[in-house]
């Protein structure tokens, strides 16, 4: 459907007629609206439901020495669903156990323990691996997308 037969529609259900005669309510001012509503209703059922749908996978290959990796943008709430981790050239990916921020001091041995990650915490926008890489191992990201805005 395209944006004005949007906004015709919701003028049409919600009573409001058109822009010209019910000035207060621009095509600008609903669009906001139902942009409110699309992330504030929406992304929480879409997590609540854990249906997969809206799952995305982003991938990532990390640095020696770095344990600390952005939290995809899109990913609602800066929230992931799993993290996977495979070896170097290979496909097979194997899912690493999230812990929570008190649990990781526990885990963080500082940047000379070094390994093949197995758990990651989220912290300020960022995952955190544990133990720190020492290889360049690829990383899949998954997690619910934000929807995309209405425009115009």
């Amino acid at each position: 459907m395209r944006s004005d037969e949007g906004l015709a529609r919701l003028r049409q259900s919600a009573y409001i007629g058109d822009a010209a005669a019910f000035t207060e309510y621009t095509d600008t001012k609903l669009f906001n609206e139902c942009n409110d509503k699309l992330f504030s209703q929406f992304t929480a059922e879409i997590i609540k439901a854990r249906a997969g749908y809206g799952l995305k996978e982003q991938y990532l290959t990390c640095s020696p020495g770095q344990a600390r990796y952005p939290v995809p943008i899109r990913a609602i709430g800066g929230v992931i669903e799993k993290l996977d981790i495979a070896q170097p050239g290979q496909a097979k990916y194997q899912s690493l156990t999230l812990i929570s921020i008190s649990e990781a001091q526990n885990y963080d041995g500082g940047p000379t323990d070094q390994g093949v990650p197995r758990y990651f915490t989220i912290m300020d926008g960022a995952v955190e691996l544990f133990p720190v890489p020492n290889a360049a191992y690829p990383l899949r990201f998954t997690f619910y997308i934000t929807p995309n805005f209405l425009v115009q």
